[in-house]
């Protein structure tokens, strides 16, 4: 595990053989400029999260515990190479997104995403949360075959998140309009999911689903749920 004091180092090399020394640690007051940095060269002006453009609101959810960023320094210029956020919602939920992985297009090509992504995992096992989950863009499957070998599972879609007449990013849109998220899961703390009432022309897929989380489950028919609730 990774407490949040600790610190990783890489040392890492891309096609050409070229090395780059990187810090992996968590963000210090004054880091927030270098994670602009990050967010403008990939999408200018345009990111999503909107919020993220405000130094002082990064500092704000840093400070209140709300969400952990995490930086990647390149050792030799001290410059901020990549970002990437542990985003909770407690009360109102348990569990711990991992999001806005971005790195500044010149660090790229040397295998910075899996070692930083598993930085963040140790910490969030380190933490006491139901499940860990992402909503990885769908305009490139890096992001989402990383985390399927840190064992979180794909198990649906948010469609039609990004306007792409608004949005720019470095990758290939193909011809989509608009592009939709992914979501995977991995069960943490809850272990548990419960009676789960589904259609029958769904139950097939969704124990397909829950069966790969490897969690307990009971799937009833909707109309047992029903019958239940006429009975109360």
């Amino acid at each position: 595990m990774s407490p949040m004091g600790t610190v990783k180092r890489l040392t890492l090399h891309d096609r050409q053989g070229k090395e780059q020394k990187f810090l992996l640690r968590k963000s210090r007051p004054g880091d927030e400029e270098g994670m602009l940095a990050c967010i403008r060269d990939e999408y200018g002006e345009t990111y999503f999260k909107r919020d993220f453009y405000r130094p002082e609101y990064l500092r704000q959810e840093a400070e209140s515990g709300h969400i952990t960023f995490l930086v990647a320094e390149q050792t030799a210029s001290r410059e901020t190479a990549g970002m990437l956020i542990l985003k909770e919602f407690y009360p109102e939920e348990s569990m711990c997104e991992i999001a806005s992985q971005i790195f500044r297009k010149k660090y790229r090509g040397y295998g910075l995403a899996m070692p930083f992504f598993e930085y963040g995992m140790d910490i969030l096992l380190s933490r006491n949360y139901s499940a860990a989950y992402c909503l990885p863009v769908l305009f490139h499957d890096v992001t989402q075959r990383l985390l399927q070998r840190l064992g979180l599972i794909a198990t649906g879609f948010v469609l039609n998140v990004f306007d792409m007449e608004h949005t720019t990013h470095s990758y290939q849109n193909g011809r989509n309009v608009k592009h939709s998220q992914g979501i995977q899961i991995r069960a943490l703390g809850k272990r548990d999911a419960g009676e789960l009432y589904i259609p029958g022309e769904y139950q097939e897929f969704c124990r397909m689903i829950y069966d790969r989380l490897g969690v307990r489950y009971q799937i009833r028919a909707e109309e047992q749920k029903q019958a239940a609730g006429q009975q109360e």
